[in-house]
């Protein structure tokens, strides 16, 4: 068995070359904002930083050294902090790694500077001088019922609607990734929204909010996305997402996504790079 895992574990090394190199990064390449491959499979030159603390948000887990992305995606979590300012702090999870990448846990995407991850959590403005001391440990908090179909009117506010739909309603974001009972309450009080078809129901999405963008136009070789299905996205493919076929796959897509092995290696054409040190 012993030899067995140390076979296996070469085998990966050897799958995935320089894996752990885009981890080990800790600053943003020189040279022009360019964004290489696709979403789970790439890789960003010239990453801007998030600073840390803005007008009305926080970064969270920060030694994670993901708060990194492109200048469009930056521009989003400040738009969202500067909306919400009078309400509470918005707390920003991952973006991207330095140079992008595959990440060495937690995600399959986050690899181009274009995703973002935002939890339904916030920072109350009274608590700012005085914050949780564990409030980067205790992480995302789910917002589900015990039911885990339900979201929790105790919970769930309108902090989070308006975070949500501000979210949605910003230009530069293509779609947004929430838990189906979210998407089922958006469509219950914005039915006929043109952003509506935005929110998009995808598992383990009930802490937190994963905002995506498009593919810029001056990175020519950032792989785009298929378009959106046309409509709100409130019809019968929202009722498949609560059935348990729909519960099965997410468990499977789940365990792929949180596994502590990567995914993908970046496509060759990222290699460059990681030359410079």
């Amino acid at each position: 068995m012993k030899r067995y895992l140390i076979t296996l574990g070469t085998l990966l090394m050897t799958v995935a070359p320089g894996f752990s190199a885009w981890h080990e990064m800790t600053k943003p390449s020189s040279g022009p904002q360019v964004i290489l491959g696709q979403y789970s499979s790439g890789c960003i030159g010239g990453a801007g930083a998030l600073p840390l603390r803005g007008e009305g948000y926080w970064v969270m887990r920060s030694h994670r050294a993901r708060y990194f992305g492109h200048n469009a995606a930056i521009g989003v979590v400040e738009s969202l902090g500067k909306k919400l300012k009078g309400e509470g702090v918005v707390l920003i999870g991952d973006l991207s790694q330095p140079r992008g990448g595959p990440t060495n846990y937690g995600h399959r995407s986050h690899q181009i500077g274009l995703d973002i991850d935002i939890w339904y959590n916030y920072l109350p403005l009274e608590r700012i001088d005085n914050p949780p001391a564990d409030l980067d440990e205790k992480g995302e908090i789910s917002f589900l019922q015990a039911d885990l179909r339900h979201l929790d009117p105790k919970m769930w506010g309108s902090f989070q609607d308006k975070l949500v739909q501000y979210t949605a309603m910003d230009e530069r974001v293509d779609r947004l990734f929430v838990h189906p009972a979210i998407k089922e309450r958006f469509c219950q009080i914005h039915g006929g929204a043109p952003w509506l078809g935005k929110i998009r129901p995808w598992w383990g999405h009930d802490d937190h909010l994963h905002a995506r963008l498009s593919c810029p136009a001056d990175s020519p070789r950032c792989q785009k996305q298929p378009p959106l299905p046309k409509g709100s996205g409130c019809d019968d493919s929202l009722t498949w997402w609560f059935t348990g076929e729909a519960a099965e796959k997410g468990k499977e897509i789940l365990r792929q996504d949180r596994e502590p092995t990567p995914g993908p290696p970046a496509p060759a054409m990222c290699s460059s790079l990681l030359e410079e040190k």
